[in-house]
Formats: C-alpha cells, sequence, structure tokens
C-alpha cells in the first residue's frame, strides 16, 4: 500500500476518506487539496447556527490540524486544480505538477445562479462556503428585510435563521409547494405553516424575471406583475455538481461524474465521490446524485474498504435531515417511485408525524417530523428490506420494532 493517493477536494467525503485509508493502515502518501484557506469543517451549520448567532461564530473544524500532522496527511490549503491529465496520472495546480497512482474528486457542489435579467447588477448572497456565511452575517441586522430566492433546504433554514433574530423575510417559490423535489405536499405543508407562523413571507407559485436596485432596495419582479421590495437578497436555487475537471478531462459525465459501484470512474484509477457524483443505486434500480453529508460519508468509507482490498460495496439508505426552528426533518430513503403515501400520526394536529411510502407495498422511504424513533426504524426497514404491511404504518397501535 505505498501508492501515492491524491484527493481534490476537503469537504465531508475527502477529510472521510483520508481519515478511514489511515485508520485501515494505508502506508501511503496522502494528499488532501482544498481550495479554501479554512481548515475542512462542518458545512451544515453554515445556515444555520452561524447565521442564528448574533455574532458570527467560525464553523466547527471536521479534524484538528495537528490531526493531519499525526496522521501524515499532506493538507494543501487554498490551492486550485486547474487540470488533470488521465494518461500520465497528474494533476496541475498553482502552476505545479503532481503524479497520483490513485485520484479521488470529491469536488462536490456549487450553487446555480439563476438566469434572470437584472441579477448581476445588484449585490446578491450565496452559501456554499464559511466566507460567504460570513460576508451574509456581517450584512443583516434587525433592520432589513431579507429576500429568499428559492424554497429548498437552503432557502427554508436561512429563513428560520434569520427568522430567529427578529428579521424580517420574504422567501419566493417557483413550484406549488416549498421542498417540491424532496417532500410530499404534506410534509411541505406542514413547515410551510410553521415559517407563517414564525413571521415568513411566503409566495409559492412565482417566478422573477427580473431584478432591479432602487436606491437602498432590491426589487424583484414577478412574471405575474408582483413585486417583492428588500435590502439583501439571499439565492437559494440548487446546485450543480463540480465536473469541470473532469469533463475536461475526458472522463464520462452523466448529471455529475459517473461512478461504479466502487466510485470507479470511466478512468481505472480515478474515483469520485460526494455531491459530485452519479452512482447507480442497486436498490433503487435507478442513477443517483445525491446531495447529502450521509451518502458523502458512506461513499468515502466505501472507496478507503475497496482501495485497501476489502470487498465493499455501497448499499446505504440515502438519508437527508433538515433543522428549521425546533423541528426537525429527517428523510430516509427515495420516494420518488413510490405508488402509495401513508401518515403515521396519533392526531391531525400532532407536532411530530411521518410519512412512509411504499412502491408495490415495499417500503421505499420515510419522511419524519421530530419523530426520530419511527426514523430510526424506517432506516433499518428499508436497509434490511423487510416485509412490512402498509395497513401497519396506518395503525399507530402497532409497534413497527416488530418488523426488524
Amino acid at each position: 500500500m505505498k501508492e501515492k493517493i491524491i484527493i481534490i477536494g476537503s469537504g465531508h467525503s475527502g477529510v472521510q476518506l483520508a481519515a478511514t485509508l489511515r485508520a485501515k493502515k494505508w502506508e501511503g502518501p496522502i494528499t488532501l487539496i482544498g481550495d479554501e484557506k479554512n481548515l475542512p469543517y462542518q458545512r451544515p451549520p453554515l445556515s444555520k447556527r452561524v447565521l442564528k448567532n448574533i455574532s458570527f461564530t467560525e464553523p466547527s473544524p471536521l479534524r484538528t490540524e495537528q490531526y493531519y500532522q499525526d496522521n501524515k496527511i499532506n493538507l494543501l490549503l487554498n490551492h486550485r486544480v486547474t487540470s488533470l491529465d488521465p494518461e500520465n496520472h497528474t494533476i496541475e495546480y498553482n502552476q505545479q505538477t503532481m503524479r497520483y497512482d490513485s485520484l479521488i474528486l470529491a469536488t462536490g457542489s456549487k450553487p446555480i445562479t439563476p438566469a434572470i435579467k437584472g441579477l448581476s447588477n445588484v449585490k446578491s448572497f450565496q452559501l456554499r462556503t464559511a466566507d460567504d456565511a460570513k460576508h451574509l452575517h456581517k450584512s443583516i441586522d434587525p433592520s432589513k428585510h431579507i429576500l429568499i430566492l428559492g424554497g429548498g433546504f437552503i432557502g427554508l433554514e436561512v429563513a428560520a435563521s434569520l427568522r430567529q433574530r427578529g428579521i424580517e423575510v420574504s422567501l419566493i417559490e417557483k413550484d406549488s409547494h416549498i421542498l417540491n423535489r424532496v417532500a410530499s405536499p404534506v410534509v411541505a405543508d406542514f413547515l410551510k405553516k410553521l415559517h407563517l407562523d414564525r413571521g415568513v413571507k411566503i409566495h409559492c407559485n412565482t417566478t422573477i424575471n427580473f431584478i432591479s436596485k432602487m436606491t437602498n432596495q432590491i426589487h424583484l419582479y414577478s412574471t405575474t406583475g408582483q413585486t417583492f421590495k428588500g435590502h439583501e437578497l439571499i439565492l437559494g436555487t440548487g446546485s450543480n455538481p463540480n465536473i469541470e475537471l473532469a469533463e475536461k478531462a475526458g472522463l464520462k459525465i452523466d448529471n455529475g461524474i459517473k461512478v461504479d459501484e466502487h466510485n470507479q470512474t470511466s478512468y481505472k484509477d480515478i474515483y469520485a465521490v460526494g455531491d459530485c457524483c452519479n452512482q447507480f443505486n442497486k436498490r433503487y434500480g435507478i442513477d443517483l446524485r445525491l446531495e447529502s453529508i450521509q451518502n458523502a460519508l458512506d461513499q468515502a468509507k466505501n472507496l478507503a474498504a475497496h482501495l485497501c482490498g476489502e470487498s465493499s460495496h455501497h448499499q446505504a439508505v440515502p438519508l437527508f435531515w433538515s433543522d428549521q426552528y425546533e423541528t426537525k426533518l429527517q428523510i430516509a430513503g427515495i420516494k420518488k417511485q413510490a405508488d402509495t403515501q401513508i401518515i403515521r400520526s396519533d392526531s391531525p394536529n400532532a407536532s411530530g408525524f411521518s410519512v412512509w411510502y411504499f412502491k408495490q407495498d415495499k417500503l421505499e422511504a420515510m419522511d419524519a417530523i421530530n419523530s426520530p424513533q419511527e426514523f430510526n426504524i424506517a432506516k433499518k426497514l428499508i436497509q434490511s428490506e423487510a416485509d412490512l404491511p402498509p395497513s401497519s404504518v396506518a395503525d399507530t397501535a402497532v409497534d413497527l420494532k416488530l418488523f426488524l
């Protein structure tokens, strides 16, 4: 195991891969390259605790600087890789060349900037890095009205954090529901009411087609003639995989960097993990590119085992989560192919409930609102492909642990 490994990307998957390799006694050199100046850090708090606090606090590092030194992980920060040469097994960065035996792309994803006329003429914020969060934090205070474009996880979490500081927020979503790509209408409606009750102004079915700056305000104009006015604009309009290096090097691209069950790309000695890659999922029979911390960690661990010569296959259940105010949404599995939806709740007005998704009576996925115990049960049931009758889910008197 003296081969040299280079990991491009110092997010959760890149750090986890390096750490797991060392834990498995990988003896060869490991270089971890990141394009930010900070030590690799926890990213989920950027839209939550970091913005909610009155004073800015840096997100916690994933590992201490001493850890990288002690484990002989060559950590190169504030370095951007500009090209790959798969034939010669080299990368280029800062006008330097480095050779690898195995190369791992953990390049993550990047925020989408929507094509809206006038957007480039106003200041706007996107939330990907600690520096992004710091700049946004400096620009917000209770005297301002904040406009948020996008009702996905980032937009909603930012809205919740700002409202908890007493800041006025208007959120504009082009689809009919918030969280339209990931949550059922019942979950979306619950979270929408949660935000409305906290004072967020939510406008769904609203498409912005022009943006202008008027004195100290930003004006958003919709296709239906509405105008939304605020002092700062935050974009939460989704993300795309960072595929530029891979694409330029000739790797196969299909909604991300295409990888096999071992996260190997179309080149033998190049792998990809995390948000940037698209992998066939045997459980669901479809290709999936997942933007999930848990998926990034699982793929990194699986790849480390494979590189160390162990038999390994990535078969973990996809997991997602979001904290908004005192409410936690947890999602297990993928529901896009489900044909049946069952709500499990003790009462219509319960603050905690779950939604279970079946395909031909087989459990595919589950959404949990403030129901961590049921979420943990659902994870295990999906993982084991247990025979769970939908009628048992509908009956809250049935202990679902009996089916594990």
